[in-house]
């Protein structure tokens, strides 16, 4: 943390934060100093923190596969395994 965020306000802090930001790294670091990339060496991925106290992520890796049709009622086992690996998210 900067000082300068040390000192800010709630709402000065707030009005910083609002607004979209992209991912550009996830990164973990275990007990024994290893990093490894949470989603992927390629992640993507969006924040969104809007002035109503709305909070939007989606996050996933760049390099998974789309389904091969539009229907997921019909997609393969393999498929639904490629969508999951690595992790992919959305909550708003």
């Amino acid at each position: 943390m900067t000082e300068q965020a040390r000192f800010m306000s709630k709402e000065e802090l707030r009005t910083r934060l609002l607004g979209t930001w992209q991912l550009v790294s996830s990164v973990i670091r275990f007990e024994d100093g290893e990093f490894r990339d949470q989603l992927g060496y390629e992640p993507s991925g969006f924040l969104i923190y809007t002035a109503e106290g709305y909070v939007c992520a989606v996050l996933g890796a760049k390099n998974r596969l789309a389904l091969a049709t539009n229907d997921p009622g019909i997609a393969t086992d393999a498929e639904f395994a490629s969508e999951a690996s690595p992790v992919q998210m959305a909550e708003c």
